[in-house]
C-alpha cells in the first residue's frame, strides 16, 4: 500500500500556473511583473520561484537546478546554478532519507515525494512536514544531514529562509546553510555550509 495513501497531512495546496496569475495581481506584479512569473510557471510545470518569505506557505517544493541547459528566455535568476543538476528536487523516501531526486526536463513540475507541507514556527522560521507524516530536520550525530524522521517538531526541526538577490537559501538549526554533497553516490543532502554559496542558493515554489 502507498504510504502516501496512508499518512497524508492534510490537502496539499499544489501552486499550477492558474493560481499564481491571481497571485501576480495581488502580490507580485510590482516586484517581478507577470511575463517574468509566466516564464518561471512554464519552467516548473505551473510552480514558481519563492522571492518574499510571506509567500512560504500551503505546499513547497525544494530544488536544486543548474544554468546548463537553461532556456534562453528563462533569467538566470529563476534557475540558479548549480554544477551537477539541471533541475532536482528534494524528495522523501519512506526509510525517513531525503534525497536529491533525478534530473528533470524543462517545464516538469515536482512529484508528490518532492512536495511538503509548510508549518510557520514564527516570523522568520519555518518547519517542513513531508507527504509521510515526519518533519525535516537535522539528524542527530550526522555532520548536518537532512532528514525527515521526526514525529514532532524540536529544535533541530527549526528551519530559517535567507535571501538575497531574489535567491533563497535554507539556515538549519546548527547554523549552516542546506547544500547537496557533489561527492554523495546517494544524493545526501545536508546543513553543512557557513556561508550561503551560489549552489545553496536554492528555488523553493
Amino acid at each position: 500500500m502507498d504510504p502516501y495513501n496512508v499518512v497524508r497531512p492534510g490537502k496539499l495546496k499544489i501552486k499550477n500556473e492558474n493560481s499564481a496569475k491571481k497571485v501576480t495581481k495581488k502580490r507580485r506584479h510590482k516586484a517581478r511583473g507577470e511575463s517574468l512569473l509566466h516564464k518561471d510557471a512554464k519552467a516548473h510545470g505551473g510552480w514558481w520561484t519563492i522571492s518574499n518569505i510571506k509567500d512560504i506557505s500551503g505546499s513547497i517544493s525544494i530544488e536544486f537546478t543548474s544554468a546548463q541547459n537553461k532556456p534562453d528566455d528563462i533569467p538566470l535568476g529563476i534557475l540558479g546554478p548549480h554544477s551537477l543538476l539541471t533541475t532536482a528536487y528534494v524528495t522523501a523516501m519512506d526509510d525517513g532519507a531525503l534525497r536529491l531526486g533525478p534530473p528533470r526536463p524543462y517545464g516538469e513540475p515536482p512529484v508528490q515525494e518532492e512536495m511538503f507541507t509548510v508549518v510557520k514556527l514564527s516570523e522568520s522560521q519555518f518547519a517542513f512536514k513531508s507527504g509521510y507524516g515526519k518533519y525535516l530536520g537535522i539528524a542527530p550525530g550526522k555532520n548536518g544531514l537532512l532528514v525527515a524522521t521526526a514525529d514532532a517538531i524540536g529544535d533541530l526541526e527549526h528551519i530559517d529562509p535567507i535571501f538575497q538577490d531574489g535567491k533563497m537559501a535554507l539556515l538549519g538549526a546548527n547554523g549552516k546553510f542546506l547544500t547537496f554533497d557533489e561527492d554523495s553516490a546517494e544524493g545526501d543532502i545536508f546543513f553543512a555550509s557557513e556561508k550561503a554559496q551560489e549552489n545553496e542558493m536554492i528555488i523553493v515554489g
